[in-house]
């Protein structure tokens, strides 16, 4: 009788409080002794509430569906399961010990035991009376001022971000190459000591009390947290709101800062470390605390404002039930929320792509060490739970339980999902819709370089940036005073050589004439190299076309050296795309000579053209430094110095030049792009091209992505 029909009853430890939602009360378990919360609905508090020690289970339940309407509005099956639940969660307890957990007919198999999880656990460094003697002297910062210099800070911050733009992408950019993660690891603690920060004044300012605070450890990484789930007693879903949003506010103020620092910082470190906080301040703080699929501070921002606390929980059940009536028998005819299922989908894709990610973060960043750690962590996941509990059961009931479940599933269902996937699997060999593309940058035909010859000071700048030239207009003036007087006195010694020949040709000296004659060649020669000279300090165009001259109004009084670049005289009906494309698409691109391309523009718009010429040599060295890593652009570089010591930007592996003709007016419009056709795209725009004959399919794409996750992890030394 015992064995089926227990005494169950709430644990005195534990304690209840009512939460008014907008979908009705909720309820709040509280266990202090052992630092724990549950938010409960109205059908877990009847239960409780009837389970006092004094009725055996079936009886208690059998008097319930009697009497509570709560209890009587839901199937035998859910309130069997909300009992087993209660009893694992730890909330209700049985007196009689000797006997199993068991509900009204049969007890589903207990859950896996939950053993040590290396990839996530924290360590208590302060208690509630600590927190309590920190944040109570902090709780200004949740005050209407300090809000109104939170905003005014975050427009400041926001209008140096968009006028430095540049300086913050580059220094961002370089944050992802090796030997910054300590910039990125001093620049994440110091982010979530301020966001738990904010969290525990939040939590003090709304009257409730922060539990504990110490240090977590997740994938080893040290990130502070601080326990704040006594919120959840609070009637005023605001505050809780407020409790939950203030860490990423906080966290955003400082990046605010931050971009404010990058700005106008004098100090390299400084700016680097500026640049940490920035972008691990906005794009971490939105990316994962503000994603309401995973359970972080934007789940349970969202949960209050629709007034359901246990969303992940039903949205789960209603995945299960989705995967349950596909493959087995049921007779259950309930219609499942399509929200909750859409949810359910969703935060599920999210968590095993979060997983995977951090996996292959794990793997890339440690080499060997990393794929032990991540084999590790899946063994304790998922295998050694569920070997442990077979372990704990007899082989009988094992094959028991396989049994019942292969009977279970219905034939026609499985036909049925076995259709989907071999349909499944067929589109896989249709064309992927993410083809192989390759970065490039749009550039002009042939432009005509303009550089100084000899050195001097720009007197008068005569053409501007984008104005018309002809072959011969003049474009600036300079003047050097000392080649002028270098030229001037050169004039006089010749006019001087040539008064001495006429004088000795008269006096009939040949001997002194000819050396004579001989210095006065040597000043022709050296008064027409300075005329020469003097004649380049005005530079001229030396085409017809259009001229690209960069800081054209601050040029005037600038001293130029010899050799200076000064701009360039293109013809803007003439422009290509000159792609970099990796060293093994030799033979495709090799064979593609007057081939279509589509190129696809960083604006949205899709241009045709056609292979030109594909360059025969190789090169690691980038010809257009936008395209690097470190400008923000697709291919990973590291910075180098040629060997007379200018900057250059070295691929990982060497790379072939493409240059491919663009058809002018060839513009496609999209579904996303209803701007007008221009006759040419802007010169300098980063695109992306691909040969418009050639497509593969979706699971070639798929292992050509897993061969070259493959190839960079197992890359060789030689090759790194």
């Amino acid at each position: 009788m015992s064995s089926k029909n227990p005494l169950v009853r709430l644990r005195p430890e534990v304690s209840f409080n009512c939460v008014s939602t907008r979908q009705g009360i909720r309820y709040v378990a509280e266990d202090l002794s052992q630092d724990k919360f549950w938010r409960l609905g109205p059908l877990e508090y009847e239960l409780c509430a009837l389970l006092d020690g004094q009725l055996r289970l079936q009886e208690a339940v059998a008097l319930g569906r009697k009497h509570s309407e709560v209890i009587g509005a839901h199937d035998p099956s859910k309130v069997q399961k909300t009992l087993v639940w209660l009893m694992q969660a730890g909330i209700l307890e049985r007196l009689d010990e000797d006997s199993p957990v068991e509900s009204l007919e049969a007890s589903p198999p207990p859950p896996p035991p939950k053993f040590f999880d290396p990839s996530f656990f924290r360590i208590p460094v302060l208690s509630t009376e600590q927190l309590e003697r920190i944040t109570k002297p902090l709780t200004w910062l949740l005050s209407i001022p300090v809000a109104c210099i939170a905003a005014l800070i975050w427009g400041i911050g926001i209008s140096f971000a968009i006028t430095d733009f540049h300086t913050i992408t580059s220094l961002g950019s370089e944050l992802f190459v090796p030997g910054s993660q300590w910039w990125l690891l001093l620049a994440w603690i110091v982010l979530k000591t301020v966001h738990e920060l904010g969290h525990a004044v939040a939590c003090t300012r709304v009257g409730a009390k922060p539990r504990s605070a110490g240090i977590g450890f997740m994938f080893f990484a040290p990130s502070p947290y601080v326990n704040v789930t006594s919120v959840w007693r609070i009637d005023n879903r605001w505050s809780r709101i407020l409790v939950s949003a203030s860490g990423m506010l906080f966290e955003l103020t400082v990046a605010a800062i931050a971009a404010i620092g990058v700005c106008t910082l004098e100090s390299s470190s400084l700016r680097f470390f500026c640049a940490s906080i920035v972008t691990l301040g906005t794009f971490s703080t939105l990316v994962f605390n503000g994603n309401p699929l995973m359970r972080f501070d934007g789940y349970y921002i969202l949960i209050d404002l629709i007034g359901r606390p246990n969303l992940w929980q039903d949205a789960q059940s209603v995945v299960k039930q989705i995967v349950k009536r596909a493959l087995f028998r049921s007779d259950s005819n309930t219609p499942l929320a399509p929200m909750l299922l859409f949810y359910g989908l969703s935060s599920w894709m999210s968590r095993m792509l979060t997983l995977v990610t951090m996996g292959w973060g794990l793997w890339v960043a440690w080499d060997g060490i990393g794929m032990i750690v991540v084999i590790a962590f899946s063994l304790l996941w998922f295998v050694v739970p569920r070997f442990v509990a077979k372990q704990k059961a007899s082989l009988g009931s094992v094959l028991n339980g396989v049994r019942a479940t292969l009977q279970e599933l219905d034939p026609k269902k499985c036909r049925r999902a076995v259709a989907i996937a071999a349909v499944i699997g067929l589109l896989g060999f249709l064309p992927s819709p993410l083809q192989i593309y390759w970065p490039g940058c749009v550039d002009f035909v042939e432009p005509s370089e303009l550089r100084v010859d000899a050195p001097g000071f720009v007197r008068e700048v005569l053409v501007h940036d984008g104005q018309g030239v002809r072959a011969g207009d003049e474009i600036l003036r300079m003047e050097n005073p000392s080649l002028q007087i270098e030229h001037a006195i050169a004039v006089n010694m010749k006019e001087s050589s040539e008064h001495r020949c006429h004088m000795l040709r008269a006096q009939r000296k040949e001997s002194e004439l000819q050396a004579e004659e001989a210095v006065l060649e040597a000043l022709r020669y050296q008064c027409a190299s300075l005329k020469e000279k003097l004649d380049s300090l005005v530079v001229k165009a030396p085409r017809a076309g259009v001229l690209m001259i960069r800081a054209s109004q601050n040029l005037e009084g600038t001293y130029l050296e010899p050799g200076n670049s000064i701009g360039l005289v293109v013809d803007p009906a003439q422009l290509e795309v000159r792609a970099s494309v990796p060293q093994d698409a030799w033979e495709r691109m090799s064979r593609s000579s007057g081939q279509p391309v589509v190129v696809r523009l960083s604006n949205g718009e899709r241009w045709q053209g056609s292979v030109l010429q594909v360059l025969p040599r190789s090169s690691d060295v980038l010809s257009y430094a936008s395209l690097g890593g470190i400008f923000g652009g697709p291919i990973a570089v590291k910075p180098d110095k040629d060997d007379q010591g200018k900057d250059r930007y070295k691929t990982e592996k060497p790379r072939l030049e493409v240059r491919v003709a663009l058809k002018p007016k060839s513009i496609t419009s999209s579904a996303w792009n209803t701007s007008m056709a221009r006759s040419l795209p802007p010169a300098g725009i980063h695109c992306s091209l691909r040969l418009e004959n050639e497509s593969e399919s979706g699971w070639s794409a798929l292992w050509r992505w897993v061969d070259a996750a493959l190839q960079f992890q197992f890359r060789t030394e030689g090759n790194a």
